[in-house]
C-alpha cells in the first residue's frame, strides 16, 4: 500500500484580558481573564503533531510578552531563537499582558507535524481587553475548481467557505465584505439567485449575508490555473478581525484517459499508446495527469481491473513487481511502471484511477484506462473440383467465412464512429494448390491476394479461391481480424479448401541405427501414416539408399528380392523390409509416400534414416603397481604413462558420441574414477558410485565430456593387467557392434595390437573382397572362409 504524508491543522483560539495580567491560553480562566476559545492542540490525520512554530514577525511586542510558563514563576520569553515549541509546551503557554500599551493582539502560530510537515493555514490567537469586544474570526478555506466549471464555494458537507465564529455574538448576525477579489485573468465571483439562475458580480464594497454564502459561485476562466481572494467578517457590534482570511482557488488536477492495446495472455508495460487506430480519438493519452497551478504529487488507482481478465502490477512481476491493490497511492514518478498481465481468458477490462497534486488535491472526476482486447477470426472449410472456383463466404462453403467480432464492441469507450473489423493476409497457399484473389475470375476482373494485404468486410466478401487443374488433397489461407483501435488478433483464422477428389495420405518418417557388414531388419513404423478420408493401404518407395550404402530386400536378402525404384508395397511387405548395409556404411536414407484406397500418394514423401553407428577408440596404457594414470592424457604421471590416450569416438551423422557405457566388470587390480582420486581438494569418486551405475549389469554410463575426466589407480598388488570394454553412444541411442577397449598393463609387459580387433579388422577385408558374388556373401555368412 502506498500512503502520502498529509499537512497537519492548526486551531484558533481567542479570549479576553486586562492590561498588566497574564492569562494561561490552554484554560477557561476565571474573572476578567477569560479565554473564551482556549487553545488546543492541533490534529494530524496521518501522524501526530510534535511541534508549534510561533509567527513573531506579525506579533507587536508592545502589546505583551509570550512565556513558556508563568512569568510570575520564572517562565521562559519566547523570542526569533526560540519560537518553535513542543506540542507538549503548547498547554503550558502564557501572555502577559502589556500595563499600559495593550489594547488587543492577534497572535499567528504553526503546527508541524512528525515528518517536518507545517500547516499551510496558520492558526490565530486573538485577545483584546476584558472590557473590549472581541472580532469575528474568519476561517481560511481551499476551494478545488476544476477547469470551465462553476465552483459553488460550499465544502462536501454544505457549509459556506466563507464563515467565522465569534465568542459574544450569533453566527447569523456576522456579515462579510470581500477585502481582495479574485485576478481578473483567473476568474470572477458572482451570487446566483437560486430560483432564476441569474448572476450578480461581487465587489468589494459587496455585503454578503449569511443566506448569501450558500449562493456565492466562482465562475472560472479557460485559462484558469490557480487563484484567491480574502475577506472580512464583521460582527454587530462593529468588531472586524485584523487579519482577513483568505480562500485559496486551486486547479483540480487533470487525469489522462488512457486506451492500451493488450493481447490475450501476455504482460504489457501501460503506456497508452495506440498503433494502427482506423478512428479519432481524442482526450485520450499516456498515463499520467497535470496540475495547473502545481504539480503532481502521486495517483491513486480507484478500481482494479477484472481479475478474470488479469492483474495489475506496479513493474514487471517477473522482475519484482508488486502486485496493485484498490487505495494504493503511488508516487508521481511510478505511474508509468504500471504494468498489466492479461489471463487467458481476457476480453477487454478497465481501472479507475486519479491524480493528486502537491496540495492533496484529487482530481473529482478520476480517469479510465481502458485495456482492449484483440478481435477474434472465424475459420471456415470449403470444397473444391481441380481447376474449379469458390467463393469463400458462399453456401458452396461447408462452414463459410463470416465477419469476425470483438469481445469488448461496443466497449464503455464512447467511440464516435466504430469502425468494421479489418483483416490482414497471413500465410498463402503454394500456387501449385491454387489462388486466391479478389474478385470471382472467371466472370470478370479479379487480382491476386498477397501475403499482408489489409482487406476491408466488403473485401473479405469478395474473396475466392481458384484451385489449380491438378489440386489435390487440402490448401489453406491464414489471415487475422484487426479491430478498429490496431490490435490483431494472434491466434488466425485458417481458410481450408479441400479437393473434390479426396484428401491425400500424410506420411510419417522413421529412422534406425543399422550395424554394418550385416543385414538389419527395418522397425518400419506400425502405422505407416494417416488418411483423414480413407484408409492407407499400400506404401511406394519413392528413393532408393546408395548403392555405396547397401541394399534394401523385402525379407530375406537375395537377388529376387531386391527392392526397386518406385515399386510398390503392400503394407506387409513394408514391415518386412531389410536393409543390407555394406561394411563401409556410414549413414544413409530412402524415401517412401503412403497410397490410400481412392489411390491417391502423399505428395511430401517420408524419410526414413538409416544412421551409422558410432565407433569407439581404444587406448593403451603402462603403469606401475599403486600408481595412478589419467586415461586421455599422454604426459607421464611418474611411473604411469598412456602410450595412446583416450580419446572420443566419431559418429557420421552426430561427429561425436554423446555417452559412453562402461563395462566394469573386468576391472581388477585396481578403480576406476571420475576425476583425480588423489586430488585433496576435491578427489575423484569411484565410477561405481554413480547414479547412472546399473549393478544388475555391472555398467555404467557416463557423459562425452566426462571420458577427459576417467582415472585408474593401481592397487599396490597389480602386476596382470586389466581390460575394460566400453561402448559409444550417439544422440539416438545407436550403439558401435564392435566396443572399445582399455589396456593397461604393467611396466614390465610388451602391449601388441589386440587379437580381436586385427581379426575384426581381416574380416571386413575379407567381405570387401567378395561383395560382388552372392556365392561367397553366403560362404562368408557361414563363416566358410
Amino acid at each position: 500500500m502506498y500512503t502520502l504524508n498529509g499537512p497537519p491543522e492548526t486551531n484558533d483560539a481567542s479570549g479576553k484580558v486586562n492590561p498588566g495580567q497574564v492569562i494561561q491560553l490552554s484554560t477557561p480562566g476565571s474573572g476578567t481573564t477569560v479565554m473564551s476559545t482556549v487553545l488546543s492542540n492541533g490534529i494530524d490525520r496521518d501522524g501526530t503533531v510534535t511541534n508549534y512554530r510561533i509567527d513573531l514577525s506579525s506579533f507587536n511586542p508592545a502589546q505583551g510578552q509570550l512565556y513558556i510558563g508563568n512569568p510570575a514563576n520564572g517562565g521562559t520569553l519566547i523570542t526569533n531563537a526560540n519560537n518553535t515549541i513542543t506540542a507538549a509546551n503548547l498547554a503550558n503557554l502564557y501572555f502577559d499582558a502589556d500595563d499600559t500599551n495593550f489594547t488587543g493582539v492577534e497572535i499567528k502560530y504553526v503546527a508541524i507535524d512528525n515528518d517536518n510537515l507545517a500547516d499551510p493555514t496558520p492558526g490565530t490567537i486573538s485577545l483584546v481587553p476584558a472590557t473590549g469586544n472581541l472580532p469575528p474570526n474568519s476561517v481560511d478555506a481551499t476551494a478545488l475548481v476544476e477547469k470551465n466549471t462553476p465552483k459553488q464555494l460550499i465544502d462536501t458537507a454544505n457549509n459556506p467557505f466563507l464563515r467565522a465564529t465569534d465568542p459574544e455574538d450569533a453566527p447569523n448576525t456576522l456579515t462579510y465584505r470581500i477585502v481582495d477579489l479574485p485576478d481578473a485573468a483567473d476568474g470572477v465571483l458572482v451570487l446566483r439567485n437560486p430560483g432564476t439562475g441569474a448572476e450578480t458580480s461581487v465587489t468589494n464594497t459587496t455585503v454578503l449575508s449569511p443566506a448569501d454564502l450558500a449562493n456565492l459561485y466562482f465562475n472560472p476562466t479557460p485559462g484558469f490555473n490557480g487563484g484567491s481572494f480574502t475577506y472580512r467578517a464583521f460582527d454587530e457590534d462593529g468588531g472586524v478581525e485584523i487579519t482577513p482570511a483568505t480562500v485559496t482557488l486551486q486547479a483540480a488536477p487533470n487525469t489522462n484517459t488512457v486506451i492500451e492495446n493488450v493481447p490475450v495472455d501476455s504482460t504489457i508495460a501501460i503506456d497508452g499508446i495506440i498503433n494502427g487506430a482506423t478512428i479519432p480519438l481524442t482526450d485520450y493519452d499516456t498515463p499520467g495527469g497535470n496540475d495547473p497551478d502545481g504539480s503532481i504529487a502521486s495517483y491513486e488507482i480507484l478500481t482494479l481491473p477484472d481479475p478474470n481478465d488479469g492483474t495489475l502490477y506496479l513493474g514487471n512481476p517477473d522482475n519484482g513487481g508488486t502486485l496493485i491493490e484498490a487505495g494504493d497511492k503511488l508516487p508521481a514518478n511510478r505511474i508509468t511502471d504500471l504494468v498489466f498481465v492479461s489471463s487467458t481468458s481476457f476480453n477487454g477490462t478497465s481501472f479507475t484511477y486519479r491524480a493528486i497534486d502537491n496540495n492533496n488535491n484529487a482530481d473529482p472526476t478520476p480517469a479510465t484506462v481502458f485495456l482492449n482486447a484483440p478481435p477474434d477470426t472465424t475459420s471456415g472449410t470449403g470444397e473444391v473440383d481441380p481447376g474449379g472456383v469458390i467463393q469463400v463466404t458462399s453456401v458452396q462453403m461447408n462452414l463459410a467465412i463470416v465477419d469476425g467480432n470483438d469481445p469488448d464492441d461496443p466497449a464503455t469507450i464512447a467511440y464516435t464512429a466504430p469502425a468494421a473489423l479489418r483483416y490482414e493476409i497471413g500465410t498463402l497457399p503454394p500456387e501449385t494448390d491454387g489462388i486466391f484473389y479478389l474478385g470471382n475470375p472467371v466472370v470478370g476482373a479479379a487480382t491476386p491476394v498477397t501475403a499482408g494485404q489489409i482487406l476491408s468486410k466488403t473485401q473479405l466478401n469478395n474473396l475466392y479461391f481458384k484451385a489449380a487443374n491438378n489440386f489435390v488433397g487440402t490448401t489453406t489461407l491464414e489471415y487475422a481480424a484487426i479491430d478498429k483501435l490496431g490490435l490483431k488478433d494472434a491466434t488466425p483464422g485458417v481458410i481450408t479448401i479441400s479437393s473434390s477428389t479426396g484428401e491425400p495420405p500424410e506420411t510419417f518418417d522413421d529412422r534406425q541405427t543399422i550395424t554394418p557388414g550385416t543385414a538389419n531388419p527395418l522397425d518400419t513404423p506400425a502405422v505407416v501414416g494417416e488418411d483423414l478420408d480413407g484408409t492407407v493401404e499400400r506404401v511406394k518407395i519413392t528413393k532408393l539408399p546408395d548403392a555405396t550404402d547397401g541394399v534394401l530386400y523385402i525379407g530375406a536378402v537375395s537377388p529376387a528380392n531386391v527392392v526397386t525404384l518406385n515399386q510398390e508395397l503392400t503394407l506387409e511387405q513394408f514391415a518386412s523390409l531389410v536393409f543390407d548395409a555394406a561394411d563401409t556404411f556410414n549413414g544413409g536414407t530412402f524415401k517412401y509416400a503412403a497410397i490410400d484406397n481412392t489411390n491417391l500418394i502423399d505428395p511430401e514423401a517420408a524419410t526414413f534414416t538409416l544412421d551409422s553407428p558410432p565407433e569407439t577408440k581404444d587406448a593403451i596404457g603402462k603403469l606401475t603397481a599403486g600408481s595412478t594414470v589419467r586415461l586421455s592424457s599422454t604426459v607421464a604421471a611418474g611411473t604411469s604413462l598412456m602410450s595412446k590416450p583416450l580419446t572420443e569416438g566419431s559418429d557420421p551423422e552426430d561427429v561425436k558420441p554423446t555417452q559412453y557405457r562402461i563395462d566394469v566388470s573386468t576391472i581388477t587390480e585396481g578403480q576406476l574414477y571420475l576425476g583425480d582420486p588423489n586430488n585433496v581438494g576435491t578427489p575423484g569418486v569411484l565410477i561405481t558410485t554413480l547414479p547412472s551405475y546399473d549393478p544388475s549389469t555391472n555398467t555404467v554410463v557416463i557423459g562425452a565430456a566426462d571420458l577427459d575426466d576417467l582415472y585408474f589407480k593401481a592397487d599396490p598388488s597389480f602386476d596382470g593387467g586389466v581390460e575394460i570394454e566400453y561402448v559409444a553412444i550417439d544422440s539416438i541411442g545407436g550403439e558401435d557392434p564392435t566396443p572399445g577397449k582399455i589396456y593397461l598393463n604393467p611396466q614390465a609387459r610388451s602391449i601388441s595390437t589386440h587379437p580381436e580387433r586385427t581379426f575384426r579388422r581381416k574380416l571386413i577385408l575379407k567381405r570387401a573382397l567378395c561383395r560382388s558374388r552372392v556365392y561367397c556373401r553366403f560362404r562368408l555368412r557361414m563363416g566358410l572362409i
